[in-house]
Protein backbone atom coordinates (compact mmCIF):
# COMPACT_ATOMS: atom_id res chain seq x y z
CA UNK A 1 0.00 0.00 0.00
CA UNK A 2 1.16 3.02 -0.85
CA UNK A 3 1.80 6.18 1.16
CA UNK A 4 -0.72 8.34 -0.20
CA UNK A 5 -3.27 5.28 0.43
CA UNK A 6 -2.14 4.50 4.40
CA UNK A 7 -3.02 8.03 5.35
CA UNK A 8 -6.51 7.78 3.55
CA UNK A 9 -7.04 4.29 5.17
CA UNK A 10 -6.34 5.91 8.87
CA UNK A 11 -8.58 8.84 7.85
CA UNK A 12 -11.35 6.63 7.31
CA UNK A 13 -10.50 3.86 10.27
CA UNK A 14 -10.68 7.37 12.27
CA UNK A 15 -14.16 8.26 11.83
CA UNK A 16 -15.50 4.55 11.36
CA UNK A 17 -13.97 3.98 15.19
CA UNK A 18 -15.85 6.91 16.29
CA UNK A 19 -19.05 6.62 14.65
CA UNK A 20 -20.01 2.68 14.43
CA UNK A 21 -21.91 0.88 16.67
CA UNK A 22 -22.09 0.19 20.27
CA UNK A 23 -22.71 -2.79 22.42
CA UNK A 24 -26.59 -2.79 23.54
CA UNK A 25 -25.53 -4.99 26.54
CA UNK A 26 -22.10 -3.69 27.15
CA UNK A 27 -20.97 -6.57 29.44
CA UNK A 28 -17.62 -8.09 29.97
CA UNK A 29 -16.00 -10.05 27.21
CA UNK A 30 -17.29 -13.60 27.68
CA UNK A 31 -14.95 -15.28 25.72
CA UNK A 32 -13.78 -18.52 26.98
CA UNK A 33 -16.54 -17.79 29.97
CA UNK A 34 -17.62 -21.27 30.24
CA UNK A 35 -14.24 -23.40 29.92
CA UNK A 36 -13.00 -20.97 32.94
CA UNK A 37 -16.50 -21.73 35.63
CA UNK A 38 -16.15 -25.72 34.03
CA UNK A 39 -12.01 -25.90 34.97
CA UNK A 40 -12.57 -24.25 38.52
CA UNK A 41 -15.36 -26.49 39.64
CA UNK A 42 -18.26 -27.39 37.38
CA UNK A 43 -20.03 -28.81 40.29
CA UNK A 44 -19.51 -25.65 42.94
CA UNK A 45 -21.22 -23.03 39.98
CA UNK A 46 -23.91 -25.89 39.24
CA UNK A 47 -26.55 -23.34 40.03
CA UNK A 48 -25.47 -20.68 37.25
CA UNK A 49 -26.92 -23.26 34.47
CA UNK A 50 -30.19 -23.06 36.28
CA UNK A 51 -30.46 -19.08 35.41
CA UNK A 52 -32.24 -18.81 32.13
CA UNK A 53 -30.98 -22.30 31.26
CA UNK A 54 -33.60 -23.21 28.62
CA UNK A 55 -33.81 -19.87 26.91
CA UNK A 56 -32.59 -20.75 22.94
CA UNK A 57 -29.72 -17.96 22.39
CA UNK A 58 -26.91 -17.38 19.62
CA UNK A 59 -23.60 -18.04 20.71
CA UNK A 60 -20.10 -17.65 18.65
CA UNK A 61 -18.25 -20.92 18.46
CA UNK A 62 -14.45 -20.71 18.53
CA UNK A 63 -12.81 -23.93 16.70
CA UNK A 64 -9.29 -25.02 17.68
CA UNK A 65 -7.68 -24.35 14.16
CA UNK A 66 -6.42 -21.44 12.32
CA UNK A 67 -8.44 -18.96 9.65
CA UNK A 68 -7.85 -19.19 5.76
CA UNK A 69 -5.44 -15.71 6.48
CA UNK A 70 -3.35 -17.52 9.44
CA UNK A 71 -2.58 -20.02 6.99
CA UNK A 72 -1.94 -18.06 3.97
CA UNK A 73 -0.01 -16.17 6.81
CA UNK A 74 2.75 -19.50 7.25
CA UNK A 75 2.80 -19.63 3.90
CA UNK A 76 -0.07 -22.38 2.33
CA UNK A 77 -1.24 -21.53 -0.58
CA UNK A 78 -5.36 -20.54 -0.75
CA UNK A 79 -6.36 -23.70 -1.89
CA UNK A 80 -4.46 -25.80 0.92
CA UNK A 81 -5.25 -23.17 3.54
CA UNK A 82 -9.21 -23.11 2.41
CA UNK A 83 -8.77 -27.27 2.56
CA UNK A 84 -7.00 -27.25 6.24
CA UNK A 85 -9.50 -24.57 7.51
CA UNK A 86 -12.74 -26.31 6.39
CA UNK A 87 -11.78 -29.94 7.53
CA UNK A 88 -11.30 -28.20 11.39
CA UNK A 89 -14.32 -26.54 10.80
CA UNK A 90 -16.27 -29.20 9.79
CA UNK A 91 -15.09 -31.60 12.13
CA UNK A 92 -15.77 -29.34 14.77
CA UNK A 93 -19.30 -28.82 13.85
CA UNK A 94 -19.72 -32.63 13.29
CA UNK A 95 -18.92 -33.17 16.78
CA UNK A 96 -21.76 -31.40 18.11
CA UNK A 97 -24.56 -33.10 15.95
CA UNK A 98 -25.45 -35.62 19.00
CA UNK A 99 -26.77 -32.58 20.49
CA UNK A 100 -30.68 -32.39 19.38
CA UNK A 101 -31.47 -28.85 20.60
CA UNK A 102 -28.56 -27.03 18.42
CA UNK A 103 -28.73 -25.01 15.20
CA UNK A 104 -25.86 -24.32 12.89
CA UNK A 105 -26.05 -20.39 12.17
CA UNK A 106 -23.10 -18.78 10.41
CA UNK A 107 -20.16 -20.06 9.60
CA UNK A 108 -16.63 -18.49 8.93
CA UNK A 109 -13.70 -19.39 7.82
CA UNK A 110 -11.24 -16.18 6.25
CA UNK A 111 -10.83 -14.17 9.02
CA UNK A 112 -11.70 -16.49 12.05
CA UNK A 113 -12.35 -20.21 11.67
CA UNK A 114 -15.59 -20.57 13.54
CA UNK A 115 -19.89 -20.33 13.47
CA UNK A 116 -22.68 -19.70 15.56
CA UNK A 117 -25.63 -21.78 16.56
CA UNK A 118 -28.50 -21.31 18.42
CA UNK A 119 -28.97 -23.64 21.60
CA UNK A 120 -29.52 -22.97 25.15
CA UNK A 121 -27.15 -22.60 28.16
CA UNK A 122 -26.50 -25.98 29.29
CA UNK A 123 -25.66 -27.26 26.17
CA UNK A 124 -23.85 -24.40 25.44
CA UNK A 125 -21.59 -25.21 28.34
CA UNK A 126 -21.64 -29.28 27.28
CA UNK A 127 -20.05 -28.14 23.65
CA UNK A 128 -17.67 -25.56 25.13
CA UNK A 129 -16.07 -28.48 26.67
CA UNK A 130 -15.10 -30.74 23.35
CA UNK A 131 -11.74 -30.66 21.83
CA UNK A 132 -12.36 -29.29 19.05
CA UNK A 133 -13.80 -26.21 20.89
CA UNK A 134 -11.58 -23.40 21.80
CA UNK A 135 -14.23 -20.84 22.86
CA UNK A 136 -17.85 -20.00 23.23
CA UNK A 137 -19.76 -16.90 24.01
CA UNK A 138 -22.55 -15.36 23.71
CA UNK A 139 -23.45 -13.19 20.75
CA UNK A 140 -23.50 -9.80 21.50
CA UNK A 141 -26.33 -7.20 20.32
CA UNK A 142 -25.05 -3.86 18.74
CA UNK A 143 -27.44 -0.62 18.29
CA UNK A 144 -26.39 2.54 16.20
CA UNK A 145 -24.14 5.53 17.52
CA UNK A 146 -25.26 8.49 16.34
CA UNK A 147 -22.11 10.94 16.65
CA UNK A 148 -21.06 14.14 15.20
CA UNK A 149 -17.77 13.77 13.91
CA UNK A 150 -16.67 16.82 15.25
CA UNK A 151 -13.42 17.03 12.93
CA UNK A 152 -14.54 16.40 9.60
CA UNK A 153 -13.77 19.63 8.46
CA UNK A 154 -9.64 18.80 9.63
CA UNK A 155 -9.80 15.43 7.63
CA UNK A 156 -10.91 17.02 4.53
CA UNK A 157 -8.41 19.47 4.88
CA UNK A 158 -5.96 16.45 5.30
CA UNK A 159 -7.48 14.71 2.35
CA UNK A 160 -6.50 18.46 0.11
CA UNK A 161 -3.48 18.65 1.09
CA UNK A 162 -2.20 14.91 0.07
CA UNK A 163 -4.51 15.17 -2.81
CA UNK A 164 -6.47 11.78 -1.86
CA UNK A 165 -10.05 10.59 -3.60
CA UNK A 166 -9.96 7.18 -3.03
CA UNK A 167 -9.39 6.00 -6.33
CA UNK A 168 -8.86 2.00 -6.47
CA UNK A 169 -9.82 1.48 -2.60
CA UNK A 170 -13.18 -0.53 -1.34
CA UNK A 171 -14.69 0.39 2.55
CA UNK A 172 -16.93 -2.21 3.32
CA UNK A 173 -20.05 0.18 5.35
CA UNK A 174 -21.54 -2.39 7.97
CA UNK A 175 -24.43 -0.70 9.07
CA UNK A 176 -28.25 -0.04 8.20
CA UNK A 177 -27.64 0.19 4.40
CA UNK A 178 -26.86 2.13 1.90
CA UNK A 179 -29.20 4.04 -0.74
CA UNK A 180 -27.72 2.86 -4.16
CA UNK A 181 -30.32 4.96 -5.69
CA UNK A 182 -28.78 8.31 -3.78
CA UNK A 183 -28.01 10.76 -6.18
CA UNK A 184 -24.46 11.38 -4.71
CA UNK A 185 -23.54 7.74 -4.66
CA UNK A 186 -21.13 7.93 -7.77
CA UNK A 187 -17.75 7.15 -8.85
CA UNK A 188 -15.73 9.49 -11.27
CA UNK A 189 -12.17 7.17 -11.83
CA UNK A 190 -12.21 4.89 -14.14
CA UNK A 191 -9.51 3.10 -11.27
CA UNK A 192 -11.44 0.88 -9.45
CA UNK A 193 -10.70 -2.59 -7.72
CA UNK A 194 -14.35 -3.93 -8.15
CA UNK A 195 -16.24 -4.95 -11.85
CA UNK A 196 -18.47 -6.84 -12.12
CA UNK A 197 -16.58 -9.61 -13.58
CA UNK A 198 -14.32 -9.65 -11.06
CA UNK A 199 -16.97 -9.40 -8.29
CA UNK A 200 -18.67 -11.81 -10.02
CA UNK A 201 -15.46 -14.33 -10.06
CA UNK A 202 -14.94 -13.51 -6.29
CA UNK A 203 -18.10 -14.90 -5.34
CA UNK A 204 -17.80 -17.56 -7.27
CA UNK A 205 -14.29 -18.74 -5.97
CA UNK A 206 -15.62 -18.10 -2.15
CA UNK A 207 -18.66 -19.67 -2.90
CA UNK A 208 -21.09 -16.46 -1.89
CA UNK A 209 -24.34 -17.26 -3.71
CA UNK A 210 -25.84 -13.84 -2.56
CA UNK A 211 -25.34 -10.33 -2.80
CA UNK A 212 -26.02 -8.00 -5.71
CA UNK A 213 -23.92 -5.72 -7.81
CA UNK A 214 -25.86 -2.60 -8.12
CA UNK A 215 -22.86 0.08 -9.61
CA UNK A 216 -19.43 0.60 -10.39
CA UNK A 217 -19.81 2.84 -6.63
CA UNK A 218 -21.80 0.07 -4.77
CA UNK A 219 -20.05 -3.01 -6.57
CA UNK A 220 -21.74 -5.70 -3.37
CA UNK A 221 -25.08 -5.18 -1.40
CA UNK A 222 -26.74 -7.91 0.66
CA UNK A 223 -28.86 -7.73 3.97
CA UNK A 224 -27.36 -10.19 6.32
CA UNK A 225 -29.95 -9.36 9.00
CA UNK A 226 -32.71 -10.72 7.24
CA UNK A 227 -30.29 -12.80 4.99
CA UNK A 228 -32.03 -11.22 2.45
CA UNK A 229 -31.27 -9.26 -0.83
CA UNK A 230 -34.04 -6.66 0.33
CA UNK A 231 -31.49 -4.00 0.64
CA UNK A 232 -33.76 -0.81 0.40
CA UNK A 233 -36.75 0.35 2.83
CA UNK A 234 -39.45 1.83 1.01
CA UNK A 235 -41.57 3.81 3.89
CA UNK A 236 -40.38 7.46 4.86
CA UNK A 237 -40.21 5.94 8.56
CA UNK A 238 -38.46 3.36 7.15
CA UNK A 239 -36.11 4.81 4.83
CA UNK A 240 -35.21 7.66 8.33
CA UNK A 241 -33.69 4.45 9.87
CA UNK A 242 -31.67 3.42 6.81
CA UNK A 243 -30.59 6.74 6.17
CA UNK A 244 -28.10 6.38 9.13
CA UNK A 245 -26.00 3.76 6.79
CA UNK A 246 -26.10 6.04 3.76
CA UNK A 247 -25.17 9.08 5.97
CA UNK A 248 -22.00 6.97 6.83
CA UNK A 249 -21.25 5.98 3.47
CA UNK A 250 -21.49 9.46 2.31
CA UNK A 251 -19.21 10.92 4.83
CA UNK A 252 -16.59 7.96 3.67
CA UNK A 253 -17.52 7.99 0.00
CA UNK A 254 -20.01 10.91 -1.38
CA UNK A 255 -19.06 11.79 -4.40
CA UNK A 256 -21.77 14.77 -5.66
CA UNK A 257 -22.29 16.14 -9.30
CA UNK A 258 -23.65 19.27 -8.24
CA UNK A 259 -21.18 21.43 -6.19
CA UNK A 260 -22.00 19.75 -2.87
CA UNK A 261 -19.98 18.08 0.50
CA UNK A 262 -17.90 15.39 -0.41
CA UNK A 263 -16.78 12.57 1.14
CA UNK A 264 -13.28 11.89 2.63
CA UNK A 265 -13.08 9.37 -0.51
CA UNK A 266 -14.91 10.32 -3.03
CA UNK A 267 -13.84 7.93 -5.83
CA UNK A 268 -13.66 4.82 -3.26
CA UNK A 269 -16.07 1.76 -3.91
CA UNK A 270 -18.58 1.03 -1.37
CA UNK A 271 -19.70 -2.75 -0.28
CA UNK A 272 -23.20 -2.17 1.22
CA UNK A 273 -23.13 -5.21 4.49
CA UNK A 274 -26.10 -4.44 5.82
CA UNK A 275 -26.40 -5.69 9.23
CA UNK A 276 -29.55 -4.15 10.74
CA UNK A 277 -32.64 -5.52 10.22
CA UNK A 278 -36.10 -4.50 8.10
CA UNK A 279 -38.16 -5.73 11.09
CA UNK A 280 -38.46 -2.95 13.50
CA UNK A 281 -38.84 -5.24 16.47
CA UNK A 282 -35.25 -6.51 16.22
CA UNK A 283 -33.65 -4.59 18.69
CA UNK A 284 -29.57 -4.36 17.36
CA UNK A 285 -27.24 -5.82 15.06
CA UNK A 286 -26.21 -9.50 15.94
CA UNK A 287 -22.69 -10.11 16.56
CA UNK A 288 -23.14 -13.57 14.73
CA UNK A 289 -24.01 -11.32 11.71
CA UNK A 290 -21.68 -8.62 11.75
CA UNK A 291 -18.56 -11.57 11.80
CA UNK A 292 -20.45 -13.04 8.75
CA UNK A 293 -20.27 -9.61 6.67
CA UNK A 294 -16.57 -8.61 7.44
CA UNK A 295 -16.12 -11.89 6.86
CA UNK A 296 -17.49 -11.91 3.18
CA UNK A 297 -16.05 -7.93 3.12
CA UNK A 298 -12.41 -9.60 3.43
CA UNK A 299 -13.08 -11.94 0.39
CA UNK A 300 -14.32 -9.38 -1.70
CA UNK A 301 -10.91 -7.23 -1.65
CA UNK A 302 -12.21 -4.75 0.93
CA UNK A 303 -9.29 -2.46 2.08
CA UNK A 304 -11.23 -1.36 5.45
Amino acid sequence: MDKNKRILSFLISFFMVISFIVPINAEKDEKNIFKEILKDDFEKNSSIQEIDSAEQKIYMVGVEGESILELLDQGYDEEKANKIALDIQNKAIESIKSFKNVKIGEKYLYTTNGFSITTDRNTAKKISLLPLISSISEAQVYEKRVNNVRNILEIASIKKEYGLDGAGMVVAVLDSGVDHTHKDMNIDSDNVKLTEEIVNGLKSKNKITYGKYFSSKIPFAYNYADDSSNVVRDTLKERADFSHGTHVAGIIGANTKDGGVTGIAPNAQILNMKIFSNNPKVPGASEDKIVKAIDDAVKLGADL
